[in-house]
């Protein structure tokens, strides 16, 4: 049995867990529901809340790539 791994942006909010073995992303919307997320490989994801953006991408068998950006604002 896999893992999950806590995916955070750039200021430490989780945004989801993550199984890079499986391609699996489980995000908890509200208190009670979650939704998961299949991503092949070099299938990706984005996640925006406030001025972050993350985006995942399942880049092999066994990993994610996992870039942030911050909306320029000025």
């Amino acid at each position: 049995m896999t893992s999950m791994e806590d995916i955070r942006d750039l200021d430490n909010h989780k945004l989801c867990e993550a199984d890079p073995f499986r391609g699996i992303l489980v995000k908890t919307i509200g208190r009670t529901e979650e939704m998961t997320i299949y991503l092949p490989i070099g299938g990706e994801v984005g996640f925006s809340r406030g001025e972050n953006y993350t985006f995942i991408r399942r880049e092999t068998k066994s990993g994610f790539r996992v870039n942030k950006y911050r909306q320029d604002t000025g």
